[in-house]
């Protein structure tokens, strides 16, 4: 997913690769089918286009002219070069190196999406660059930095040419850039004049007019950046049928609020706007349109990336269906989804299932398995969260009667002296935020708290006020220490507390030695 050069072409020359055509026109530049290397971007991606005006300025005043090395833009030229380096990715010699051997490098998402920093530092830079050339003129011209130039812009424009050629468009790729060439050089022109400060007032407002109008004409509204807003409609309020199946279902979720539960909800096969819809009226769901990508988690239940399409919400082995051991620990007690469950054809593993509404647009489901959110244990196991047998299922599965503690958090003995007189306990919620939960425990013996949300960096834990750690508990969530009695137990997310970021900081090097170690004995890593 790195950005392929030949679209820097794109930044001043808006359909070089007929990114603008309508879509039965074909899109011909950096793609799966020519570039198998960078099959992870697209037209959208490679469609960098800020205008000749932004472009020029850098060329001809930042480095031509050396504005880039003057005082005050410095800061932003290295931001800009790092992102660029950062955004072309496996195209530049010293990516790979770093990938591999910076500790946390590897976690970021896409090479492609430093273009987002690339974008901020040509804005700034063009306008610090402009400010300059108004107040106190363009410096002098550097011939040798304009040879760097040309040559490196002629090298681009034949790659591009070059590039296009492959599915037959490199004329229709000619003629494009044929076509910007006017108007670059008479920006170019523009630049040049080094006359009073108020004709080079009069080309900057010439200039700025020219840049509004490129962004108008070839940004605005394109097939790239906009929709018709009734994909979205949803959002605003939903078409009869998906609005009544919205209200049913967020009258069930008052409902078994009021009874103390906290179910979570499947939502697939309702487009993307009903993805998004989740986090409008504050549904806690399993899924989400690109849902962040936390490691445990992505690993273990597979939300994917697209289940606005119901064919793409995959199964594996730790999440086999919605009467697995994790799907129930989860909580998952609502379905929401554009067909009958029957016509899935890999959900072998479903479960009994209540409906709630059957149609015509919308499916609702309701399982009736799911563990509560918290949940008190005298009875306790330890083991390797991660075990899988040999067909890939989960060694340690969630089990309702038990709760089971990861061997790299274990808890102290103390508790393993009590659980040999294990009694049923109690957990109520007291009150639920998405940074802070307070439950009320009634323990008869020491035991394990178990919160049925996700383990992760940042969360915090204090019985009757006294710091706690923090277990890993049923393979995926949360547990905590209880004393025998009464407690009340608040956890809180606070990520950037000090504990947290040196812990955070131990971790991330500590994995990247033991991955080192463990890639260099030639066995695969837990």
């Amino acid at each position: 997913a790195s950005l392929h050069p030949t679209s820097l072409l794109s930044m001043a020359v808006p359909n070089v690769f007929g990114s603008l055509n309508m879509m039965n026109l074909g899109y011909w530049g950096p793609q799966a089918a020519i570039t198998p290397d960078v099959a992870a971007t697209d037209d959208s991606f490679n469609y960098l286009f800020v205008g000749a005006v932004p472009v020029a300025v850098l060329l001809v005043l930042g480095i031509c002219r050396g504005g880039l090395l003057r005082q005050g833009a410095r800061t932003w030229m290295a931001i800009l070069v790092l992102a660029l380096l950062f955004s072309l990715g496996r195209y530049t010699p010293l990516f790979p190196f770093v990938f591999e051997h910076v500790p946390g490098f590897s976690y970021f998402r896409r090479p492609v999406d430093g273009l987002f920093i690339v974008g901020l530092a040509i804005a700034v830079l063009a306008g610090h660059l402009s400010n300059t050339y108004v107040r106190q003129g363009p410096a002098n011209f550097n011939r040798g930095a304009a040879i760097i130039v040309a040559v490196a812009a002629i090298g681009l424009l034949i790659s591009g040419v070059g590039l296009a050629q492959f599915t037959g468009h490199g004329f229709a790729t000619t003629i494009e850039i044929a076509g910007a060439l006017p108007l670059w050089f008479a920006t170019t022109m523009l630049l040049s004049w080094q006359r009073a400060d108020s004709r080079r007032s009069m080309a900057l407002v010439v200039l700025a007019l020219i840049a509004a109008a490129q962004l108008l004409v070839h940004n605005a509204a394109s097939r790239l950046n906009g929709e018709p807003s009734a994909i979205y409609s949803a959002l605003e309020g939903a078409p009869g049928d998906e609005q009544a199946a919205l209200d049913l279902l967020q009258g069930e979720l008052v409902r078994r609020h009021r009874e103390g539960s906290r179910p979570r909800v499947e939502i697939i096969g309702m487009g993307g706007a009903w993805q998004n819809l989740a986090m409008v009226h504050g549904l806690e769901v399993t899924t989400g349109y690109n849902p962040l990508r936390i490691g445990l988690y992505d690993r273990l239940v597979v939300p994917g990336e697209s289940p606005a399409n119901a064919a793409d919400r995959k199964f594996s082995r730790t999440f086999s269906g919605y009467d697995c051991p994790l799907a129930r620990a989860l909580g998952l007690e609502y379905l929401v989804i554009g067909r009958p469950m029957a016509e899935i054809e890999q959900w072998v593993r479903h479960g009994r299932a209540d409906v709630l509404l059957a149609g015509p647009t919308v499916w609702i489901y309701r399982f009736g398995t799911a563990m509560p959110r918290v949940k008190f244990h005298s009875r306790i196991e330890v083991a390797d969260a991660d075990a899988l047998t040999k067909g890939g299922q989960l060694l340690h599965p969630p089990d309702g009667d038990r709760a089971i503690l990861d061997d790299e958090t274990p808890p102290s003995g103390r508790i393993w002296r009590m659980a040999a007189a294990a009694r049923d306990g109690e957990a109520r919620l007291a009150s639920w935020r998405a940074d802070r939960i307070e439950i009320e425990v009634s323990a008869p013996t020491a035991g394990v708290l178990v919160v049925h949300d996700t383990y992760y960096p940042g969360w915090t834990a204090r019985v009757d006020g006294l710091p706690a750690p923090i277990l890993r508990a049923d393979t995926l969530f949360r547990g905590v220490e209880i004393p025998a009695g009464t407690h009340r137990v608040v956890m809180t997310f606070e990520p950037l507390s000090v504990s947290n970021l040196l812990t955070a900081a131990r971790g991330l090097l500590g994995s990247r030695q033991d991955a080192s170690e463990t890639y260099g004995s030639g066995q695969p890593t837990r």
